[in-house]
Order: C-alpha cells, then sequence, then structure tokens
C-alpha cells in the first residue's frame, strides 16, 4: 500500500489519476432523483461536445492533448490579466494574486509549467473542461486559461477568494469554533451534493482545498484530481489510487472500487481537521500509521473534546467503514447539525432586517419630533 501510495504523488496531494475517465458498470439500485435546488452543469444539453471531450481526456487520446483547442473554447478573449505577488504553491504548480486589466477585479492565477508534448496535458485539459463546466455558489468560479508557448507556461484564471484556505485559517486562528464548523460543513456538503448530482467525485476533500471569502462563505476548489463520471446511476467502478492520506477513504486505500461516498469520508475528516486544528490521524504517530489505521483496522480518527452531539453524529456518519452504509451527500443535508446551519442563517437574516426596520423607524421619530419642536 505505501508503495502505492510512493508511486502516486504521495504527499501534500496525491494525484493518480490512473487514465482519467472511467465508464462505470450500471448500479442495479438506482436512487430517486431529488430536485436539485441549484442549476445544473453550463452546458444544458445531455451529452454536448464538452461532455464528450472531457471523456475523451485519456492519456494516449490524440485529440485530448490540444490544449491549445481546448484553451479556445473554454476561456474568454476579452480578458486579460496582470500577475501580482505570489500567495502559495504546490505539487501542480504556484498561485499568484491578479487583477483583470478590464473590469479591475482581484483573480486567482493557477501557473505551471507545461511544455509541448508534456504527458500532464491530457489531465490538466481533464481540469479546464471540468471546471469551465461548473456553477455553484460554493464552487471557486473558473474565469478562463492561457498557455504560453514560447514560455511553456499554463496560466489558469479563477475567481479571487480573499480569505484564504481552511488549512491558513488553521494555522493563524487555531481551531475552529462550533457555528463556524457548521457552516462550513453545510457549505462544502451543498458543494459536494451539486457535484454528485453532475457526476462528478472531486476525491480530494480537505482544509486546503476549501476557501473562505470575507463573509465566510465557503468555495469548493482544486479540481485536479476530480472525475466525471457516465452517467446518474453509475458509481462504484473507479480504483484509482487519488487524494490526500488522511482524508482517503478505506477502500480507495484498499485498491477496492470506489464511487461518489469517498467524497462524503473525506467530508468527516475535514470537519475533525477543523474542529480540531489538526488533520484526522495526525496524533498516530504518522503517516504510515494512519494509512495502517485507514486501510487495515475499524478504529475511527481521534474526535474534539468537549465535541457536540450532533457533530459527532454527523461525523461518525461520514466515517462509516463500507460506502454501502454511509450515506450520500443529498441525506446528509437532511441532519440536524448542518439543517441547524441553515436554521441559524436565517435567524441572523432576520435579525439583520428587524434592526434596519427598528433604525429607520427611530430616525423617522427623531425627524418628526425635531420638525414639532422647530414648528
Amino acid at each position: 500500500l505505501l508503495a502505492r501510495l510512493r508511486s502516486a504523488h504521495c504527499g501534500p496531494g496525491v494525484a493518480a489519476s490512473g487514465g482519467g475517465m472511467a465508464h462505470f458498470a450500471a448500479d442495479t439500485n438506482p436512487q430517486p432523483a431529488r430536485p436539485n435546488p441549484y442549476q445544473r452543469l453550463r452546458s444544458n444539453t445531455t451529452e454536448s461536445p464538452s461532455h464528450r471531450s472531457l471523456r475523451s481526456a485519456t492519456p494516449g487520446n490524440e485529440s485530448s492533448t490540444s490544449l491549445a483547442s481546448a484553451l479556445s473554447t473554454h476561456s474568454n478573449p476579452k480578458f486579460s490579466y496582470k500577475k501580482g505577488e505570489k500567495i502559495g504553491s504546490g505539487a501542480f504548480g504556484t498561485v499568484y494574486q491578479g487583477l483583470c486589466e478590464q473590469t479591475g477585479s482581484l483573480v486567482a492565477i493557477k501557473e505551471t509549467t507545461v511544455a509541448l508534448g508534456d504527458k500532464n496535458i491530457p489531465k490538466l485539459i481533464q481540469e479546464i473542461q471540468l471546471m469551465a463546466q461548473l456553477s455553484h455558489p460554493n464552487i471557486v468560479l473558473y474565469l478562463g486559461a492561457k498557455h504560453d508557448e514560447e514560455l511553456g507556461v499554463l496560466r489558469i484564471y479563477q475567481e479571487w477568494v480573499p480569505g484564504g484556505s481552511v488549512d491558513a485559517l488553521l494555522r493563524k486562528y487555531g481551531k475552529l469554533s462550533e457555528v463556524i464548523v457548521k457552516r462550513y460543513a453545510s457549505h462544502t456538503l451543498e458543494a459536494l451534493d451539486y457535484l454528485h448530482r453532475n457526476n462528478i467525485i472531486h476525491r480530494d476533500v480537505k482544509g486546503g482545498n476549501v476557501l473562505i471569502t470575507d463573509k465566510g462563505d465557503v468555495k469548493l476548489a482544486d479540481f485536479g484530481t476530480s472525475v466525471m463520471m457516465a452517467g446518474e446511476t453509475q458509481d462504484n467502478n473507479i480504483k484509482a489510487l487519488c487524494g490526500t492520506p488522511y482524508f482517503m477513504a478505506p477502500e480507495v486505500m484498499t485498491g477496492e472500487t470506489y464511487g461518489r461516498k469517498t467524497d462524503v469520508w473525506s467530508l468527516g475528516g475535514l470537519l475533525i481537521q477543523m474542529a480540531t486544528g489538526e488533520p484526522p490521524w495526525s496524533g498516530c504517530g504518522g503517516q504510515a500509521q494512519a494509512i495502517y489505521k485507514i486501510a487495515s483496522t475499524k478504529e475511527l480518527p481521534a474526535f474534539p473534546e468537549p465535541f457536540d452531539a450532533l457533530a459527532e453524529d454527523f461525523v461518525r456518519m461520514c466515517l462509516r467503514r463500507d460506502p454501502r452504509e454511509r450515506p450520500s451527500a443529498a441525506e446528509l443535508l437532511t441532519h440536524p447539525f448542518v439543517a441547524e446551519a441553515g436554521g441559524a442563517a436565517l435567524q441572523v437574516c432576520i435579525h439583520l432586517v428587524r434592526d434596519r426596520v427598528t433604525v429607520r423607524v427611530r430616525r423617522r421619530v427623531r425627524v418628526r419630533v425635531l420638525s414639532l419642536i422647530h414648528i
């Protein structure tokens, strides 16, 4: 298992796509579809050209290596961007702050070295084509991409999220309060439900890929390891080792086939990370020990103390080892833990409106009294 992880770039973010797109065996017990409150992918057709090109973006397919063609299809030539200060870097590139020269808005620029004939070109095309189709308030917005052939550099332009990642917030402020954990968990779950209903598995849900706006909203990011499934009810036929070890589901670790519910396991790990300030399994002595416990035992990672009863129940449901017993993202949206988060947000809005109305009434009364005094 360790050898498989090392060969798959084990570290800050494992990414071994194992051939990219996968076609799945049909589920013999399809679940009834729930109406999606958000719009589906930006393409409205059931089998658009962008879907077809996405599925063909696999190593060995010559048509998928046309990076220029993919960029011209999914980029807006009306906008140009200036690169600013460096924000961070990872295994697959460096992120900079940027400025749109036409609108003056800030953007994030992900820059990675891509020479002509690079074996990673199909994977990058896959990421661009996937991101260009997504439209959800809790998913970072794709703005375009450009390949500088002379420098051998690919730049992907995305929505600027000023708060940074959950990882960055934990380094600055330590573990998060229960109210914040609920809010971030609820938003992340909404994003996952949208992805899963559009046949997409993220495969690397963790604090580093959950970005926070200045208003406290979640934006799920980094779709470099994501995969689109062939159909609505086709699942559980991926075997590629992919993700970050501390957040990997057991079925991924052991090489079994897996599907959407691997993201649900990772969500449970994300909640533990937010509530404790550390990744799940971080107290067991290292990555190798964590891999062993996930893959070969029935143990669960340590929970924070104290831990809200509803939060603990939610996490335990996410961390059910048998994916058949693990709830879907859609089912978890009805759990009282995140349902309360939505209710709390509604109450805040009600109080804000009430306060504004009160202030306006007081101002009108004051103006009326002053006018009477003047008379």
